[in-house]
């Protein structure tokens, strides 16, 4: 017992020491509490780290219910979808990644940028003159004026060379420049620039009113910027004295112009960016009449069923001679080619249309939704819409003759399947599906105006792989030139619409080059302006023949040369063909300019070349027109006269 206690004391004394000994013994835990508290911070590590990388990002676009007073909240909606940008990564993980890899692989290819471094009164229009118009514009439709930088009376002669406008009279070697001046505003006041190559005018049919559209692109002092237009309209009853008696403002990018009957219709191309819908400027088309911007009428807005860019292509319908405005409609989301008839226009939007079939295949097909416009009345009124497969190549793609619209596409359909194999995606893309509608094509289709029903169509007529590259149409005919460019080889058809239920058509078979233009040429002739294999000039003409169309004639050049159509001067009636050149044979002599103006005659079996000399004026800003024997030629700041010849 005595003992006991003895070791019991013994072993309270030895305890005590080692606690007086070793202080850190004081501060020791049980191991279940130390892990219990590791565990707690690395879960409380990986959940932020969760709530920092792995959140996904936010993919809706803002709340606009704060708009849902405004008379524009159904486009509001619309153009917040549109211009809504979804984050490219699903998560901070994601980009974070991404940006180390990039890193990386620039560091390897040794292209990274240093920090810091940087990668940019009163209008007295009206009254005779004693002049007439002459039509000088190989206008697509009859009736149907389009703009050019070139105008002309019986007298006179206006011509547009960047922002300035000059008077030429009309009188053989006599011809002299009678007025010239500037009509751009100042620099301070637009605090932008001009398009100055997208310049067109207009001179009214009585010759009393000369009227420019002048796009251009302004900033104001917030530093927000946006494409406007300025239509100005000039007196010019005294041609040597032209003054402006007004000018309104409208908003967007030109997209085109016409008059028809003293209506002036102006077609522009809005991109809303960075909407602040607190601000109509900045998602809605607008005018300036003189006392400010106004937005157009929301009901005068039509939203497609297909909503496919954050985009309007806006009309305005005006007075030719007053501007007085007479009315206004936009598309949204109509921003490719526009087409106007005798009483109708035809906008075009371009969409990617994705369909999943039953065999596990994606099908994508590029298709265009077209919409009418009635101009009638001076009303525009909208007349529904249709959807062809393709997409249009240009105006002249389009065509509408007797009830019917005729529309001219380049196909382009493919199928895709992936297939996911652990952490590998394969895609498998089919060259064919049996019925030939896979890959590139070219298609006709013949559409009811009033129902809206194909009426016939031809699919896949053209090679495989061959895009549209012209088309004209002509009555009940109709001329397409397809091609595949990079080979510079083509054929030509020529279809025959006289009978819907029984299209036929023609072909020339492979030829070399191919057409970025077809002319009409009259005396049962097609007129082709483009390229041979050499990528140089080439104009060829063609006639229908039995069992083909077959190629009469071809004049080749090793020169550049405009793809503008309206920089061509055409003459039917004469068979000439007139363009300016960039003549790359240099044969000219150092005193002599390579920029030429040549003159081609048809007789019937060669194309003949009866007049070539300099104009110091690139091809696209060449004009010509043929006055009793004379080839009055425009370009630029030159102008010569040349006797083509003599008259009887």
């Amino acid at each position: 017992m005595k003992n006991k206690k003895l070791l019991r004391a013994m072993s309270l004394a030895d305890e005590k020491y080692v606690t007086e000994a070793d202080p850190r013994a004081m501060r020791k835990r049980p191991s279940w509490q130390r892990w219990t508290a590791l565990a707690a911070c690395i879960c409380l590590l990986v959940t932020a780290l969760n709530l920092v990388l792995f959140v996904p990002y936010d993919t809706t676009p803002p709340d606009v219910s704060r708009y849902e007073n405004s008379e524009y909240y159904s486009v509001i909606q619309s153009i917040n979808a549109l211009t809504f940008q979804k984050p490219k990564y699903k998560n901070n993980f994601q980009t974070l990644w991404n940006t180390i890899a990039s890193i990386g692989r620039g560091l390897i290819k040794g292209d990274m940028m240093a920090p810091g471094a940087a990668g940019d009164a009163e209008n007295t229009i009206g009254e005779d003159i004693g002049q007439s118009y002459e039509e000088v514009t190989d206008n697509q439709v009859a009736g149907v004026i389009e703009g050019d930088i070139f105008k002309r009376s019986d007298k006179y002669i206006y011509y547009m060379s960047a922002k300035n406008l000059y008077v030429y009279s009309i009188d053989k070697e006599n011809s002299t420049r009678l007025f010239s001046c500037s009509l751009d505003r100042s620099q301070d006041e637009i605090n932008g620039y001009y398009y100055t190559h997208d310049f067109e005018m207009y001179l009214s049919a009585d010759c009393t009113t000369l009227t420019v559209i002048m796009p251009f692109y302004s900033m104001n002092k917030d530093g927000w910027a946006r494409s406007l237009i300025d239509i100005v309209s000039l007196d010019v009853t005294d041609p040597a004295d032209v003054r402006e008696t007004n000018r309104i403002t409208v908003t967007g990018g030109y997209l085109s112009s016409r008059v028809v009957d003293g209506q002036l219709m102006v077609m522009t191309n809005m991109l809303v960016q960075n909407p602040d819908f607190s601000k109509e400027e900045t998602f809605l088309p607008q005018i300036n009449s003189g006392n400010g911007f106004v937005s157009i009428a929301p009901e005068n807005i039509m939203l497609p069923e297909t909503l496919s860019s954050p985009r309007y292509t806006t009309v305005f319908l005006l007075d030719e001679k007053t501007l007085e405005v007479k009315g206004d409609a936009a598309f949204l989301s109509y921003s490719q080619e526009v087409y106007v008839s005798r009483d109708s226009i035809y906008a075009t939007s371009q969409y990617t249309d994705q369909v999943k079939l039953d065999d596990g295949y994606t099908k994508r097909e590029v298709m265009t939704e077209i919409a009418r416009l009635s101009y009638e009345n001076d009303t525009l009124t909208p007349m529904g819409k249709t959807v062809v497969r393709g997409r249009v190549k240009n105006q002249y793609s389009l065509d509408e003759y007797e009830g019917v619209l005729r529309v001219v596409t380049t196909t382009d359909t493919s199928k895709f399947k992936e297939t996911i194999m652990g952490n590998n995606t394969s895609v498998t893309i089919p060259n064919d599906d049996g019925n030939g509608d896979l890959g590139i094509g070219a298609a006709l289709y013949c559409i009811d105006i009033n129902t809206w029903e194909t009426l016939a169509k031809v699919e896949n007529f053209a090679p495989k792989g061959e895009t549209v590259e012209s088309v004209r149409f002509d009555g009940d005919k109709a001329y397409v030139c397809t091609a595949v460019v990079v080979t510079l080889t083509d054929p030509v058809f020529f279809f025959d619409l006289s009978d819907l239920d029984n299209i036929t058509y023609k072909d020339t078979g492979v030829i070399d080059g191919y057409s970025s233009s077809l002319v009409n040429w009259g005396e049962g002739y097609l007129l082709g302006i483009g390229f041979n294999d050499r990528s140089e000039l080439k104009i060829e003409v063609y006639e229908e023949g039995e069992s083909g169309v077959n190629s009469v004639t071809s004049y080749e050049l090793p020169a550049g040369f405009s793809q503008d159509y309206k920089a061509y001067f055409i003459d039917r009636e004469n068979q000439l063909i007139g363009l300016g050149v960039t003549d790359y044979t240099n044969d000219y002599g150092i005193e002599e300019s390579p920029e030429r103006y040549i003159v081609l005659h048809f007789d019937g079996f060669r194309l003949n070349e009866v007049l070539n000399v300099g104009i110091g004026a690139y091809p696209d800003y060449c004009r010509a027109t043929l006055i009793d024997g004379y080839m009055y030629i425009l370009g630029q700041e030159s102008f010569t006269v040349e006797e083509l010849w003599q008259q009887n």
